[in-house]
């Protein structure tokens, strides 16, 4: 398990004093588990899956994807139903059909644009991108284009 939790830390990009810090505990017991000089304990194995939403059969013994695949669709859907059900506000509809036509390089320019809106309006920094969540996306595209490629190596062997 040690392996995996050095693995998890280095996929989130993470020094051991910054993972450590998120589940309350030093760098240098990150370090230690790390090495193999100590166990994980079971509030620790508790506490990484929590925080970094790890697949606790991945951490526990290798098995499955590393991170907890989350079901915001539904919640999504729900508040996109509420909204397109709404029939005073066209502009909201208009505006999410435009949206779903959108490319990853636009949707990365609107989610630019807008972090730079709020940090003008609340005279704050930009916000530091969350490990955890570049991680997640960063695995699944992996995920996706191994199967991309998996995929398309396959069409042409008939």
């Amino acid at each position: 398990m040690n392996n995996r939790i050095r693995m998890l830390r280095e996929t989130l990009n993470m020094t051991r004093a910054a993972f450590g810090e998120r589940i309350g505990v030093s760098g240098d017991v990150i370090n230690n588990i790390e090495r193999g000089r100590v166990d994980a304990k079971e509030h620790i194995i508790k506490l990484l899956c929590l925080e970094f939403n790890v697949n606790d059969s991945w951490l526990r013994d290798g098995t499955g994807d590393m991170f907890v695949k989350l079901d915001r669709s539904s919640e999504i859907e729900k508040r996109l139903s509420e909204i397109l059900a709404d029939s005073s506000d066209s502009f909201k509809k208009r505006f999410i059909e435009l949206m779903l036509k959108l490319n990853e390089e636009e949707w990365q320019w609107i989610a630019d644009k807008a972090y730079e809106l709020i940090a003008q309006r609340t005279n704050e920094e930009l916000p530091e991108p969350d490990p955890v969540v570049a991680a997640e996306d960063a695995y699944i595209k992996s995920r996706s284009d191994t199967a991309l490629n998996t995929d398309s190596s396959a069409t042409g062997t008939i």
